[in-house]
């Protein structure tokens, strides 16, 4: 019987490389075992099956090379696949896997899509450990399907309330078909809440009915405020157009004339403060009459009855005290008699 080289390179090109990727490790064997039953000679020891052998050591890169393919006592496929199931599989159980599946939960603002994903990539480890077990074919499908319905169910209690009527309503067959719906409502959200924020930007902006009237270029008003050359070209604040500033706008200490001083430490009253402050009317503390409180009582002041006073008596003549002659050396002033 011929060898057919073209079909052997061909289906050598079609294997997968292998990294060492946990998830591929399925993949990789299946296809390397329909390689060999397809190009294996019955002689164990005919050269085509050493070539085969090559072909598939040679698909095995990066981390799966340096701990499979640099072993000298693997020497045959039997003892290769045993050892890339033991380092590269997950050593977890069936029922280990199905229960971090049911655990599944989506993380905080993540996605439906990004949630789906996750769940797909568990399951791909659940079919992967139902494909490489030692059941019939008839079980093994029948254990992928039940699976592939976990998974979905999974997948749609994850979701919010809403989100949930929306995907069991629809009835979807599959985990894909699930997240298809999940994507396309989560999208149609979305695109409804966008537009009531731009639509609500829109009704609450400020209207202004008043603009201010701007001059064309080029153009210049046709008034112009009436202030003197002498003075500040930035007036006070308090000042319009026909009136004078009432004070140069310089940092200079400047008091105007006439006009009483202005005391700016209040701890220290000025002169003027304190004249203003004696004119003021005192309270009565002794609770009568201002003409009452220094009353005197004959009774029990009989020795200033007899006593002259001269400060309150009256001039009926209406004659003034001579003033005092310095020159002469005359200092005595003469009374004026009664």
């Amino acid at each position: 019987m011929a060898t057919n080289y073209q079909l052997i390179r061909y289906q050598a090109d079609n294997i997968p490389v292998f990294d060492g990727n946990s998830k591929q490790v399925n993949r990789f064997i299946s296809a390397c075992e329909n390689f060999l039953n397809a190009h294996r000679d019955a002689n164990a020891n005919a050269p085509i099956n050493l070539a085969l052998f090559d072909t598939i050591l040679s698909k095995l890169v990066g981390r799966a090379a340096d701990l499979i393919a640099s072993r000298i006592e693997l020497n045959t496929w039997t003892l290769v696949k045993d050892a890339i199931i033991a380092t590269f599989s997950d050593q977890r159980s069936i029922d280990c896997i199905i229960q971090d599946i049911i655990t599944l939960k989506p993380e905080k603002n993540e996605s439906s899509l990004q949630f789906g994903i996750r769940i797909q990539d568990a399951r791909s480890l659940l079919f992967s450990k139902v494909n490489t077990s030692n059941d019939i074919r008839e079980l093994k499908l029948l254990k992928i399907a039940e699976y592939g319905n976990l998974a979905m169910k999974t997948f749609i209690s994850g979701l919010n309330y809403h989100m949930q009527l929306v995907v069991r309503l629809k009835n979807p067959n599959s985990l894909e078909e699930a997240i298809s719906l999940a994507q396309e409502e989560e999208n149609y959200i979305n695109y409804k809440n966008r537009n009531n924020v731009s639509n609500h930007k829109i009704t609450t902006q400020p209207i202004n009915p008043l603009h201010k009237f701007q001059y064309p270029i080029n153009t210049t008003p046709m008034h112009r405020p009436f202030f003197s050359t002498h003075q500040n070209s930035n007036p006070l604040p308090y000042a319009n157009h026909f009136s004078r500033t009432p004070f140069p706008n310089r940092n200079i200490p400047f008091t105007p004339r006439n006009s009483p001083f202005i005391n700016f430490n209040p701890s220290r009253p000025n002169s003027y403060q304190f004249r203003n402050n004696q004119q003021m009317i005192r309270p009565n503390f002794f609770n009568k009459p201002p003409s009452n409180q220094f009353r005197q009582n004959p009774s029990s002041n009989q020795f200033r009855q007899n006593q002259p006073s001269y400060q309150f008596r009256r001039n009926p003549n209406n004659q003034f005290p001579e003033p005092m002659d310095t020159s002469s050396g005359n200092t005595i002033i003469n009374k004026p008699h009664p």
